[in-house]
């Protein structure tokens, strides 16, 4: 039987065969220029004959598109062999982006969340929004182009290894969002390919807005340790000090300047108005520590946020040092304070009430004991009975005073050298270890078996409210103890950038002292002064109605100056004088100990003298970084499942043999049987095959045949296609 000869009509037009000859030769040599010899497949050359040939679409043929069916004894190929492909290093940098962008997001979700806590220092936050910012503008696209690549390279893939229509139709209509979606109701396909696809696109929306919400600013509170030096309020009274300026010529001037500038700060502290005094903190900014109400208990007791201002132990408050100016600390402060118990508290129009005299009190022993303690001469013996009232009477010599106060207990002179003591182990002995400790309870604090009775103070003070009324006066009597007490001591700085501090609780001190009997009026030079110079803060008979340590017993707000009372002491209790006496003591005896340093409060530049260093719990309020857990995790895993996407897409695009087929407008016309294509460009990528025929023009319409008539539908050069219904 003989092949037959006939060919089906031509689908060219005589009057188009010369111009799409000419536009196929010149597509011909293009796809020619861009196939190498390396590139040409090889048929049959491991298995079929030596010498066959690929058969050419023009070599000797009339008619290029014309059928041309395969005799039953035409060798079979056994396979089309690639020869080995050179290196595309735009897939290289694809292949590193897709790959690289991912892992900076992963890494940078990964710094955000691990700020979660910590402090934000200047302007940190800032910085860090405007990064997250830019990042979540960033983070769609990046997703977009490494999931759209995936989706690509998998269905690639898939189809070099055989898949169905409908899924491959899946991946390449998923290669953005909203694609996926469409895709879905056109295909009408649920299935898991289909819920896979929607959770990988929903992830882009939801890590940009995760990215967004993950961190913002909180306060919080920083923890630390500083150090806070206070003033040792158990130091000793400058009192002792200043006493070798009396009785000297040259000296004595110095001491009296000291004694006044002493009482301006009394009457000062004294005088203001009530509300300061309950105030936590003095006029200098010193903290105050109050009288402890429980005393026996060793347990810490909360003190209350508001207290009267006699439950101040003291007006003055002892000076600080802060080491961190801007943060709230907490520290233990140990002080000490004289407390009077007092009964008996009687208003009468006689000093003494109980009948006795001014012969129970003597003041010659006290002087002529100062006057041998100012002169160093310890020879011979003086004597302050137990019992007997010791102290100056408000009638003196060349003064006088509305009130006067006395003590029936002193410290044994022996203790200083005294009593017939040699002089020269008088200064051995004071030159020993315990100097500091002179003149201030602490010299007892180690010594075992004192024998330290009770010791009681007299107040007898005038309560007349003018020169010429009746004589009436108050007298009470008074048991004197020191207490030693541990302060829990809050300071923190306010909205006016000045430091309130504040004792939030308090127990008794936990550490060794001397017996609670021992105070400082123990010491008899330093209850001279205090006996002599308190009294005569205002001093002389013109202190009626001025004398204000006397209406503060009365009255803490000082109301009872402006009133019209005959006797403005007569309703004071044994509870009132006891505090009020107290507060005044220790107001007094604590100036004394600090003098004009008192003055400079808390300043770090102040010399605060006898000081203890602690370390203090510092708590600082500051910004903090606060990041969502749940957010955090929701953008990490956007951000990991990208980087999945990333590596797939490298491993797909790499696992794949053969060209790119798929959304490419070169897909059209590749096997299309109305082109004329050289062999081996069905092996050239989609791109380098659309970048061959970047200048052909080509059509979808009716294909004409030899008679000119429109007889297909399908994609040709344009020249060889009539436009769809006419058009």
């Amino acid at each position: 039987m003989e092949r037959p000869t006939s060919r089906p009509p031509s689908l060219i037009s005589a009057q188009g065969t010369s111009t799409a000859a000419a536009s196929r030769e010149s597509f011909n040599s293009n796809i020619s220029s861009r196939i190498s010899h390396d590139q040409q497949v090889s048929i049959g050359e491991r298995n079929g004959p030596q010498d066959m040939q690929a058969p050419s679409l023009n070599a000797g043929d009339d008619d290029p598109g014309a059928h041309r069916p395969v005799a039953t004894d035409y060798p079979a190929t056994s396979f089309v062999e690639y020869s080995k492909r050179k290196i595309d290093w735009i897939k290289i940098v694809a292949d590193c982006v897709s790959i690289l962008l991912p892992v900076g997001f992963v890494v940078f979700v990964a710094l955000v969340w691990s700020l979660k806590g910590s402090r934000v220092i200047g302007d940190s936050h800032n910085g860090w929004q405007n990064a997250i910012t830019v990042m979540a503008t960033a983070l769609p696209i990046v997703f977009a182009s490494v999931v759209g690549r995936v989706m690509s390279e998998a269905t690639r893939w898939r189809l070099e290894r055989g898949a169905t229509v409908g899924s491959l139709e899946q991946l390449m209509g998923s290669r953005t969002v909203g694609g996926a979606v469409m895709t879905v109701f056109q295909f009408q396909s649920w299935n898991l390919l289909t819920a896979a696809l929607l959770v990988i696109w929903a992830l882009s929306p939801m890590g940009t807005q995760s990215l967004l919400r993950m961190s913002k600013l909180q306060p919080g509170i920083e923890l630390g340790t500083t150090s806070i030096t206070y003033f040792d309020n158990s130091a000793r009274s400058q009192l002792v000090d200043w006493s070798e300026y009396e009785y000297s010529p040259t000296s004595e001037p110095r001491l009296t300047a000291k004694l006044r500038a002493l009482a301006s700060l009394y009457t000062t502290v004294v005088s203001t108005p009530e509300t300061l005094k309950q105030d936590t903190m003095d006029l200098w900014g010193n903290v105050k520590v109050p009288f402890l109400e429980s005393a026996n208990d060793n347990n810490w007791s909360n003190t209350p946020q508001k207290l009267s201002a006699d439950r101040y132990s003291s007006l003055v408050g002892v000076p600080l040092h802060h080491a961190g100016q801007d943060s709230k600390t907490t520290f233990s402060l140990e002080s000490s304070y004289m407390q009077l118990q007092c009964s008996n508290t009687t208003t009468s129009n006689s000093s003494w009430p109980d009948g006795s005299s001014s012969d129970n009190l003597d003041y010659g022993m006290l002087e002529r004991s100062y006057r041998n303690f100012v002169s160093q001469q310890h020879i011979g013996t003086y004597l302050l009975p137990n019992g007997t009232w010791h102290g100056f009477p408000m009638q003196r010599n060349k003064s006088e005073t509305t009130w006067s106060l006395a003590l029936d207990r002193f410290l044994d002179p022996l203790w200083f050298g005294a009593n017939n003591t040699n002089y020269t182990e008088f200064q051995k002995y004071a030159k020993g270890p315990r100097t500091p400790d002179f003149y201030r309870p602490n010299l007892f604090k180690n010594e075992a078996g004192i024998e330290a009775g009770p010791t009681r103070l007299l107040l007898r003070a005038r309560c007349s409210d003018s020169f010429y009324a009746p004589q009436l006066f108050l007298t009470g009597n008074c048991g004197v103890t020191q207490r030693y007490i541990e302060s829990r001591v809050t300071c923190a700085r306010s909205t006016n950038t000045s430091r309130i501090c504040s004792v939030t609780a308090q127990r008794p001190s936990q550490q060794v002292h001397a017996p609670d009997t021992i105070s400082p009026l123990s010491f008899s030079i330093v209850f001279y002064y205090m006996s002599k110079e308190m009294t005569m803060t205002i001093g002389g008979s013109i202190s009626y109605q001025t004398e204000m340590s006397l209406h503060y017993l009365a009255d803490p707000g000082l109301n009872s100056m402006n009133g019209g009372s005959h006797s403005f002491l007569e309703n004071v209790t044994d509870k009132d004088l006891g505090a009020r006496l107290s507060q005044l003591l220790n107001t007094y005896y604590q100036l004394s100990q600090l003098s004009t340093n008192v003055t400079v409060g808390a300043n770090e530049t102040s010399i605060l003298g006898p000081s203890v260093s602690v370390d203090a719990e510092s708590s600082k309020e500051v910004n903090i970084f606060a990041v969502s857990d749940g957010w955090a995790g929701l953008c990490l895993v956007t951000c990991v499942a990208m980087l999945a996407a990333g590596v797939l897409s490298v491993v797909f695009a790499h696992r794949a043999r053969g060209p790119e087929t798929l959304g490419y407008v070169s897909t059209v016309f590749r096997d299309s049987k109305h082109f004329e294509l050289h062999p081996g460009s069905d092996r050239l990528p989609a791109v380098e095959l659309s970048k061959s025929m970047a200048k052909e023009r080509i059509r979808y319409g009716l294909v004409k045949n030899k008679k000119g008539e429109k007889v297909l539908m399908g994609v040709a050069r344009e020249e060889e296609t009539g436009r769809v219904g006419g058009m």
